[in-house]
């Protein structure tokens, strides 16, 4: 059943299904919540829920890491599975006595700052220990250990709020404090009597629970800063108790506790392994073995490169711009070979800062870049490729898989195009450990769930949606996605996640970039698109059919953008009218935050719509007037849209139940034309920047005070018969993530049937 909406009351009513809707092999599970932009706090809509207290970051970030918990092993297996002994322990125990002076120290202090309550008070004596034992490495591998409690290290997201850790060592061959993310290696909490853990699982006070998002928040940061592909932090509490926490992708997992003043030889056995010395200088236990610094000789070199592009040479007015935060990243482009797709490895240059970086933790995790390559030099003007480096969950289809089956029907509408995939858990680059891009810390031990790290490479490159210089640019970019959307349809392709974050604008200066759409990670196959990858693959056997229907069981989405029956029944096979109706959702988002508007809540208008707890408000929206200038064309084109929309959800009539009239692309297509056909665009009405109100800056007498203990990326509707039931929140998609896990994502149980 659909939800309609009733004009009198605004509230959701049941539909019966559409008469003649397309019979979809798209069974639906969970949803997924995805953030827009470049980060999670791309997705919020208010200051408060940036601040480090914030009451739904907080509850998001215990829940997620509940979720994600892959439990405790011993000191011994924790280094032979997690950090293989690279030094035999017997060595390690002759070259620490060395230590044993400033073990004492250490030991002396702990103790004082124990039955003080002080724990920073050993900090000095504790971190001359851990020098003496990293003073047993080799030069180049040594890091500095600092304090750094009274040390703000600025979110590497703009406007996030700071974070001090208590000790944190640097990167190996460092002589300098830490006082970035990217200077770090590890951190280390100290607390007095906090242990995260009891009987083996989270301990449930609210001490412990905040000492372990701490650690958490810690570990995403250096698995953002470091191109890592797993991280370790540290907790050192109690009386001379620590443990040692591993992090990746899908989850993380912690050692017993053990008495470091005791159990001498566990921290020069964990440093020496932190810091190998099989491996190239300045890299770490956990570094991304495919990515390396360029040297300055070859920053000058590809800055040279770059400027023989007209749109970079202005981009990127000097080297430093151009070049500060580059590196070198392995990846492969497809080359025909008598019509055989051979990939070959190549070397990608990244120019400029990151285009896109998530800060999902158990998630995607996110990252593109803007590339040249090395193999591409010789040419007079080498093309410029967006590089996308991401964790795909085992059991999903490649993303240029997508591209394979849409580039089939040679469809020239269809702007993003995929040149090479990579799969860097398969050993496809002879240099790199295959384990290393692999995710290994699943709580269900699903091998399906793990995680492997893939590369794409794409064009064009994109600039964000809200890069629009005029209205009627933002209209046309939307226009675009939905051309292209009905093009990858009708080849076999169902996108199921247009946002603000997969419709860009194409990179290159152009007067009239087109928008395209992209990021097919969580696409779905047609029945069309399904017997076409049979067909390709050889694959016939009914086994081959349901291993594939299995992956069509997912629901996915991001959230501000979801139709309003996804959000309201989980059950719903997607089709193409759920993606057309979120393209009229995003063009309503960019108004209330990028265009001059006369919504009542004014600056908190966003969070109004699209924070509210299920679908009320977007229900609510549709049965007004666009909060635009009427004169405005684009007052025309909401309008249109919002009716065709509207048209989906008819209201409740008992003795004569209306007709649903689905969205389809081409009367999409039709308001559009007509819109932009229509005398009046402004031509330079580009977009307003948004900044984030506070929840105090305006009056908000509507606001739900039970919102404020949900994340604003999952607020949702509970789909109960009666009881208190709850959604299940889990982490699977984000890329991009949510509001403060980011990685997290949501799941909502099917509203059971009321009698």
């Amino acid at each position: 059943m659909t939800s309609s909406l009733s004009p009198a009351s605004g509230t959701a009513q049941q539909l019966p299904p559409a008469a003649g809707s397309d019979d979809f092999s798209l069974s639906s599970t969970p949803r997924k919540a995805k953030a827009s932009g470049p980060s999670a706090h791309a997705i919020t809509n208010n200051s408060e829920d940036r601040r480090a207290d914030a009451p739904r970051a907080n509850r998001a970030w215990d829940k997620t890491l509940h979720e994600n918990f892959c439990g405790i092993v011993s000191i011994e297996d924790f280094f032979t599975k997690y950090m293989q002994d690279t030094v035999p322990p017997s060595e390690i125990d002759t070259d620490m006595t060395e230590c044993d002076a400033a073990l004492e120290k250490a030991k002396v202090a702990a103790e004082k700052a124990w039955r003080s309550g002080k724990e920073n008070d050993m900090a000095p004596a504790f971190i001359e220990y851990l020098e003496e034992i990293v003073g047993q490495l080799e030069e180049n591998r040594q890091p500095f250990i600092a304090d750094t409690h009274n040390t703000a290290f600025q979110s590497l997201d703009a406007g996030d709020h700071y974070t001090k850790p208590d000790i944190t060592c640097s990167r190996p061959g460092t002589t300098t404090a830490p006082k970035a993310w990217a200077d770090a290696g590890t951190v280390i909490e100290l607390k007095h009597k906090t242990d995260i853990f009891k009987g083996g699982k989270i301990n449930d006070s609210l001490e412990s629970r905040h000492a372990l998002v701490q650690l958490a928040k810690s570990a995403r940061s250096l698995l953002m800063a470091l191109n890592a592909c797993h991280v370790f932090v540290l907790s050192v509490f109690g009386n001379a108790m620590a443990r040692i926490f591993r992090f990746d992708h899908s989850g993380f997992r912690a050692t017993t506790a053990f008495h470091w003043t005791i159990d001498k030889t566990v921290f020069p056995r964990f440093l020496s392994r932190l810091y190998p010395s099989n491996v190239p200088i300045g890299r770490m236990h956990g570094h991304d073995d495919t990515i390396s610094v360029p040297t300055e000789e070859e920053k000058k070199e590809m800055y040279k490169i770059t400027r023989k592009h007209d749109y970079y040479r202005r981009l990127f007015k000097s080297q430093e711009s151009a070049t500060k935060e580059s590196l070198w990243v392995a990846a492969v482009r497809f080359r025909d070979d008598n019509g055989e797709r051979v990939p070959e490895p190549v070397r990608c240059f990244t120019i400029g800062p990151a285009l896109w970086i998530s800060d999902g933790l158990f998630s995607r995790a996110t990252q593109v870049y803007r590339v040249i390559l090395k193999e591409d030099l010789h040419m007079s003007l080498p093309p410029v490729y967006a590089l996308k480096d991401s964790w795909r969950q085992a059991c999903r289809r490649p993303e240029s898989d997508f591209y394979d089956i849409i580039e089939s029907d040679k469809i020239d509408s269809i702007a993003a195009k995929c040149h090479g995939y990579l799969d860097l858990s398969l050993g496809s680059i002879p240099t790199s450990n295959p384990s290393l891009h692999q995710t290994s810390s699943t709580p269900t031990q699903d091998q399906n769930l793990e995680r492997c790290h893939t590369r794409c490479l794409l064009t064009p490159v994109g600039t964000p949606l809200k890069t629009f210089t005029s209205t009627k640019m933002l209209a046309i970019a939307l226009r675009d996605a939905v051309a292209q959307h009905q093009a990858a349809y009708e080849a076999g392709v169902l996108h199921r996640d247009l946002s603000e974050g997969n419709l860009l604008f194409g990179e290159g200066g152009d007067e009239d970039p087109q928008g395209f759409l992209f990021d097919y990670d969580y696409a779905a196959l047609t029945d069309r698109g399904f017997m076409k990858w049979l067909s390709s693959a050889g694959k016939t056997s009914p086994d081959d059919v349901e291993d594939v229907e299995k992956t069509l069981k997912d629901m996915t989405g991001t959230l501000p953008f979801m139709a309003i029956e996804v959000i309201d029944n989980p059950a719903v096979p997607h089709g193409p009218h759920h993606d057309l109706e979120s393209v009229y959702w995003l063009l309503f988002w960019m108004i209330l935050r990028h265009v001059p508007h006369t919504h009542g809540k004014k600056t908190l208008a966003c969070s109004h719509v699209f924070d509210a707890s299920g679908s009320d408000m977007k229900l609510a929206q549709l049965v007004k007037l666009t909060p635009v200038d009427q004169v405005h064309p684009l007052f025309r084109l909401c309008e249109g849209l919002r009716k065709l929309v509207l048209a989906q959800y008819p209201p409740e009539d008992d003795e004569n139940p209306p007709e649903r009239t689905l969205l389809t692309h081409n009367a999409v297509l039709t308001v559009f034309e007509r819109s932009l056909q229509t005398e009046g665009w402004p031509l330079a009405d580009g977009a307003l920047d948004f900044v984030l109100p506070s929840q105090n800056s305006e009056k908000n007498p509507d606001r739900n005070e039970e919102d404020e203990h949900v994340p604003s990326q999952s607020l949702k509707r509970l789909h109960d018969s009666g009881s208190d039931s709850e959604e299940e929140l889990q982490q699977e998609n984000i890329d991009d993530g949510m509001l403060l896990p980011s990685g997290m994502q949501l799941r909502t149980r099917k509203r059971a049937k009321k009698a």
